[in-house]
This record gives C-alpha cells, sequence and structure tokens, in this order.
C-alpha cells in the first residue's frame, strides 16, 4: 500500500482476511474487532483503486463486526465511519454522507475531529460556505496537527468561495507548510493548495506568482498520479486559463 501497488495490497488483505472467516479461534467474539479491522482495511485498498463503490460495502461491513463486539463509539468505529462518510461523498451521495459524518458530531473532542472535516468538505462541495464556516469555528479548539492541515485547506477553499483573494491566499499557504512539516513534500494537498494559491492570484492579479504556483502543483501532482488521469488535467486547465489570460495564445 505505501509503494502504491493497491492491487497487491488488496490481495494481501484479501487473503489475511480470509483466514480470519475461516479459523475457528477467530470466530470467536472477542476476534470480531480484528475483523472489522480487516474489513476497514479492504475498503481502503479498493477506495485507493478508486472503486467507491467496493468501498462503501467493506466500511460497512467493518462498523456491523464492530458493533457486535464493542457497542462504545471509540476511535476505531470513528474512522470506520469517517471512511464510509468519505467514499460516499466521492459518489456525491451527501445525504448519506452527511449522516454517516454526523453519527460522531455530537462528541466534540480531538478523536472524532475528522468526522466534523468531512461536513465542512461536504458543505464546500455543495456550495454551502456559510454551513462550512460553522462547521470549522465548532471544530477549531479541538484540532490536532494532523487535521490542522485539512483545516488550513479548506478554510482556503472557503475563502475562495466567498471571493476573498487574500484571505485563499494566506490559509493556502499555512496549508502548504503545514502538509510539509507533517508528511514531506508530495502530498497531494499540497497541490491542491498550490492551486488555491493560483486562484487567488490570478484575483489580484499577480499573473507571474500564479504561474509558479500552479506549475508546483503540477509538478506535484505529476509525481502522485500519471499525466493520464483526470486530476493532471485540471491543473493543465489551470495553466491554458493562465496563458489565456495574458494574451499568450500559442
Amino acid at each position: 500500500y505505501d509503494s502504491k501497488n493497491y492491487k497487491e495490497a488488496l490481495y494481501y488483505q484479501f487473503k489475511a482476511d480470509s483466514f480470519l472467516n475461516i479459523n475457528p479461534v477467530a470466530k470467536n467474539d472477542s476476534w470480531k474487532a480484528e475483523r472489522a479491522d480487516s474489513k476497514n482495511n479492504i475498503g481502503i485498498y479498493y477506495d485507493a483503486l478508486g472503486n467507491p463503490d467496493s468501498a462503501i460495502s467493506y466500511f460497512t461491513k467493518a462498523i456491523i463486526y464492530h458493533s457486535d463486539s464493542i457497542k462504545a463509539l471509540n476511535v476505531k468505529l470513528a474512522t470506520y465511519f469517517s471512511n464510509l462518510s468519505e467514499s460516499l461523498a466521492d459518489l456525491r451521495y451527501w445525504t448519506e454522507s452527511n449522516q454517516a459524518a454526523e453519527t460522531l458530531s455530537n462528541d466534540k473532542n480531538d478523536k472524532f475531529s475528522i468526522s466534523y472535516l468531512q461536513l465542512v468538505y461536504n458543505a464546500l462541495a455543495e456550495n454551502k460556505p456559510l454551513k462550512a464556516r460553522q462547521y470549522l469555528e465548532e471544530i477549531k479548539p479541538y484540532l490536532t496537527p494532523k487535521w490542522e492541515c485539512k483545516d488550513f485547506l479548506y478554510s482556503s477553499i472557503l475563502a475562495n468561495q466567498l471571493d476573498i483573494p487574500v484571505e485563499t491566499l494566506n490559509k493556502a499557504r499555512e496549508a502548504i507548510i503545514s502538509y510539509r512539516n507533517l508528511y514531506g513534500n508530495q502530498h497531494q494537498n499540497i497541490a491542491e493548495s498550490h492551486a488555491l494559491a493560483f486562484e487567488a492570484w490570478m484575483k489580484i492579479p499577480n499573473y507571474d506568482s500564479a504561474l509558479v504556483h500552479i506549475k508546483k502543483g503540477m509538478e506535484v501532482t505529476r509525481l502522485n498520479h500519471s499525466l493520464a488521469t483526470a486530476r493532471y488535467h485540471d491543473y493543465v486547465k489551470r495553466e491554458g486559463y493562465y496563458y489565456y489570460t495574458v494574451s499568450d495564445y500559442q
């Protein structure tokens, strides 16, 4: 999985899962949490392979297995619900995604803050900036350094939707620094932050700075995805928009 060989990761996880399913010891109730974790991993690998339908199925199984063995809402169950919510959002099932995230939203603490961030993402995707701002304000006191990165990124997206380019730029810069400090230089959300900085500079306008940022975003995306992907093409289109704006038609 870390080497991005997701098909092989899925193959081995299925083998591991099959042992959990046939081993008499693993059928004991005390092993249900282990089986839930296995189902969650399968869902993660399906998600990485761009198959959210199958991911949703396995995240749901993980929740069922875990709930059968441990009734209390804990960090693992919160993770499974968050994964389910994210995959539902990938398929634009916003209502269902919100329902999964809201299962955790009564627990305002650092362990469950990821569910709030999913609600922010969904609100931004549905173009509901005021709702997104409300969720961001509610979760701010509980953010860990890991989730602060997303907070900066989503705050930048929010400012961009509200057409506040200076704030978009400032939050994008904070996101870039945060992701670099935690994950190095190749995290895809660094590219997304550069794309937001590009849009801000195009509005200010400072076209030279805009071009620098979109090229940095393209480079990170090229390293993370092939050139023949929709994600990379989104950056190419932005670069094309820059050249069109500065009248460089060739």
